[in-house]
């Protein structure tokens, strides 16, 4: 009667580098789904204007979280990365005119607010709001901005798109700006040089992209402002 043969715990044979190659496919699988997850959820952008000053300067780069608002009620929408916005809060999000691209403002006035701005001080539901965050030009003076909303029908400004003009008194009560359901009044931090919602009209919650998290770059013609990366955007 033989005797069986004892093996070692050593892999040998063909196994080995079917081992190896299995061991590769799932280190590019996690690297693959890492890499996907992240463009999904994040994305770079560059600040091209000054209308976000002094919170975001020209030619700082930042990460953007994605989100969308609201959702239904099904498994597959409570999967999705759903965030509410508040007051004060900064969004990136299409523009509704001009080929829709994308813009940064920050939220001023929420669906059903009172927005009305006087001699550049901003009132929401009849309360002043504190903005530590407002860049005021003292030189430039725009009546229209400036007052907002107008009064009457016969205001005339030359940065306000004709659609916006048509529409916006059926929006005014009693000289304040009422934000209809599902849409965000927006204005940016460089007051004076922000071309924003008293321009062009309301955000829908549609067309909001995400918010933006953090500077990862900042710098001008001048030189590295490192200083201002790695800030968190608020």
């Amino acid at each position: 009667m033989s005797e069986a043969t004892l093996s070692t715990g050593k892999v040998s044979g063909p196994w080995l580098p079917r081992l190896r190659c299995s061991l590769w496919i799932i280190v590019l699988l996690v690297l693959f789904a890492i890499w996907s997850i992240g463009s999904v959820v994040l994305q770079t952008f560059t600040m091209r204007a000054q209308s976000m000053e002094p919170t975001l300067l020209v030619g700082e780069r930042f990460l953007v979280k994605k989100f969308m608002l609201g959702g239904r009620n099904t498994w597959y929408h409570r999967s999705l990365p759903y965030e509410s916005i508040g007051r004060g809060d900064i969004i990136v999000f299409k523009l509704p005119v001009q080929d829709h691209p994308l813009y940064i403002k920050r939220v001023i006035g929420l669906p059903g607010d009172r927005v009305k701005i006087v001699s550049r001080r901003v009132y929401v539901n009849g309360q002043l709001q504190a903005e530590p965050y407002v860049e005021h030009d003292s030189v430039s003076y725009d009546p229209y901005g400036d007052n907002f909303p107008p009064g009457n029908p016969d205001f005339s400004q030359p940065g306000v798109r004709p659609e916006w003009a048509e529409q916006i008194l059926k929006y005014v009560q009693r000289d304040e700006l009422v934000v209809p359901a599902d849409h965000y009044f927006v204005l940016g931090d460089n007051r004076e040089h922000s071309w924003d919602s008293r321009y062009w009209g309301f955000v829908d919650q549609d067309a909001i992209f995400g918010r933006p998290l953090i500077i990862y770059w900042s710098a001008s013609s001048a030189g590295m402002r490192s200083e201002r990366m790695f800030h968190m955007v608020r």
